[in-house]
Formats: C-alpha cells, sequence, structure tokens
C-alpha cells in the first residue's frame, strides 16, 4: 500500500466523520406512518371473521404496537391515531368461537390488555378506554385467570395477571 492509498483512505475516513456514523434514530414522520399501520392492521386483521383471522400477524402487530407504548412520548401520538378503539375488540376476540379456538387467541388478549394498561398513564386516556368498553373484557380476563387457581399460571406475585403493579386499576376504580 502507498502513501497515496493511505492518505486516500484517511481522507474518506475524515470524510465520513471519522468512521462509521452512529444508527440514526427514526424520524418522528417513520414512526407515525409505523404506528398508523400497525393500528391499522389490527383494525384490517380482528374485523374478519375469528376463523380467517391470521393470528399470528395479530399477535405481532399487537407487540410492535405494546413496544411503541412502551416509549412515554409516543403515547399520546398512539392514542390520538385511534389505538384505544383498535385495541378494545382484541380483550374478546374469539369470545363467542369454540374453546379450543378461543384458547388460540389467548396471547392476542394478553397484548391487548398489555398495550391498554400502557395506554393508561392518564386520568383522560383512563377514561377513554373505559368508555371504549375495555372494562367487561378485562374483568373477563381476571376471572379466566383466577379459575386457573393460585397454582396456575395466572398467579404472580400475590395479584392476578394481568392486574399486578397494571396502570389499568385506576381505570377500574373508574367504574365503582
Amino acid at each position: 500500500m502507498t502513501s497515496q492509498t493511505t492518505r486516500g483512505h484517511k481522507r474518506k475516513l475524515a470524510d465520513n466523520n471519522s468512521g462509521p456514523s452512529p444508527p440514526r434514530e427514526p424520524s418522528s414522520a417513520v414512526v407515525e406512518a409505523e404506528v398508523k399501520g400497525l393500528i391499522q392492521t389490527i383494525r384490517d386483521l380482528s374485523s374478519r371473521p375469528v376463523e380467517k383471522v391470521d393470528r399470528a400477524a395479530l399477535r405481532k402487530a399487537a407487540h410492535a404496537l405494546a413496544d411503541f407504548c412502551k416509549t412515554d412520548e409516543l403515547v399520546e401520538l398512539i392514542v390520538q391515531h385511534g389505538a384505544v378503539d383498535a385495541v378494545v375488540p382484541l380483550l374478546a376476540i374469539a369470545d363467542k368461537a369454540e374453546p379450543a379456538v378461543h384458547q388460540s387467541f389467548t396471547e392476542v388478549r394478553k397484548e391487548a390488555c398489555f398495550i391498554l394498561g400502557l395506554l393508561a398513564v392518564k386520568p383522560e386516556y383512563q377514561h377513554q378506554i373505559a368508555t371504549a368498553q375495555a372494562l367487561p373484557g378485562l374483568v373477563r380476563l381476571l376471572q379466566v385467570r383466577r379459575l386457573a387457581g393460585p397454582h396456575g399460571s395466572a398467579y404472580r406475585g400475590g395479584m392476578p395477571w394481568p392486574m399486578r403493579g397494571h396502570a389499568l386499576l385506576p381505570v377500574l376504580q373508574l367504574e365503582s
């Protein structure tokens, strides 16, 4: 390697800020488009007859939306784009189906509960969740999990899943 080649390589590195650039955060427009797309995917998939719902795709979309909900700065955006109205029906998905089909949607219902819990950080969002008729679905989840008994997977840390340390507890108190 000659010194001319070395200088050319060093110059290239200097032009590129002395090495590879750090990974960039996605722009807010990209994040907003992703959130809108996930909410629409959840709406589309959950509006189909239960036999035709792609459970894996629905769970994947709900899980991805839950990941966005973990970022406090995105919660308002997610609520504004209609996540509450899209997610609440997931609490009751396959309720009228045969037990085997109903059981196969358990993970989707868990994701829905988790999303609503993450969104229930402000009183106005809690009110929106309550007025969207989420409470009957949440109560049903608690009742089903209690039937599993204290040795089932329903109990962790003395409180039934999914309410242990959950932001939805104030929502349940709204109805009292």
